[in-house]
């Protein structure tokens, strides 16, 4: 990303910058204990944690943007030791363009150690971020998810033997990473949040009969905007099954759990950038 030559607009970028890394700093020790306390009971090591950030785009930017998000996070990956997946909302209705990029840590005290203490004290990184600044419409948005599994604390807190699933015991998909990612998006009714996940952990069981392929299924009860919701990530570019499952799944909420959920599922697709996508040229095809 090119420098900005007005000074003074480069000095309120790196004044939103350094909000933002005090922002994170202050509010993620209270998070982390709040997610230890809310999943793990004693004797755990810690929870999975994704975390997802929204980047709305100006559009005459978009192929500027690929660049430089790919550039900071392959920069971020060698501080970190972990990936940041970047994506584009391929059918997103709003006017700019919409960048998801995603971040797994194996628990909070590595997103604690790696991100707030070493990436976000680390000058290359903020200086790519604030050269970004005039490129983006809005504050980024950053939400941190919980991942669940069927052996969740506050999912069996009634105590009682659960159901055991294939799916614990499946070997991890595919190294390849997928172009596409599907997430479908569960905002349950008050109180409903634990039917919800009882639904879905049977919901990936079958889909795993089916597919051999397991979804990542994620709390996001972190996020201000949708305490109570839960996503479902399905990373597979070959799916005969998605769209008819899908369906079924829609139906059934309607039909048999009238009023769990808010609203029926909420799906979205997004596609995993590389560097072709930025330099892409549909002229270069002509005969």
């Amino acid at each position: 990303m090119a420098a900005t030559s007005d000074g003074g607009r480069k000095e309120r970028s790196d004044k939103k910058v350094a909000v933002e890394r005090r922002d994170f700093l202050k509010t993620a020790p209270a998070i982390a204990a709040a997610g230890m306390a809310l999943d793990v009971p004693a004797g755990a090591t810690g929870v999975e944690i994704r975390v997802q950030r929204t980047v709305s785009v100006h559009p005459r930017f978009v192929r500027a943007f690929i660049g430089a998000a790919l550039e900071a996070t392959t920069h971020s990956a060698g501080v970190m030791g972990i990936e940041t997946e970047v994506f584009y909302n391929v059918h997103a209705k709003a006017q700019n363009s919409d960048f998801r990029f995603f971040t797994d840590f194996n628990s909070m005290a590595q997103y604690e150690s790696v991100f707030l203490g070493k990436l976000l004290s680390d000058s290359k990184y903020l200086d790519m971020a604030a050269r970004a600044v005039d490129m983006i419409t809005d504050e980024p948005l950053d939400e941190l998810f919980v991942r669940l599994r069927p052996d969740d604390y506050f999912m069996n807190l009634r105590g009682g033997k659960r159901r055991e699933f294939k799916f614990e015991k499946a070997s991890p998909n595919p190294s390849v990473k997928p172009r596409y990612r599907r997430e479908r998006e569960y905002c349950a009714s008050k109180g409903r949040l634990r039917d919800v996940m009882q639904i879905n952990f049977a919901f990936m069981e079958d889909f795993f009969s089916a597919t051999n392929n397991v979804p990542r299924y994620y709390c996001t009860r972190f996020s201000v905007e949708r305490i109570g919701c839960s996503k479902l990530f399905f990373d597979l570019d070959n799916c005969p099954v998605c769209d008819q499952a899908f369906l079924e799944q829609d139906e059934m909420f309607s039909t048999q759990f009238s009023g769990m959920l808010l609203t029926k599922p909420i799906d979205t697709l997004f596609m995993r950038l590389t560097p072709r996508d930025g330099d892409f040229n549909l002229s270069k095809f002509r005969n």
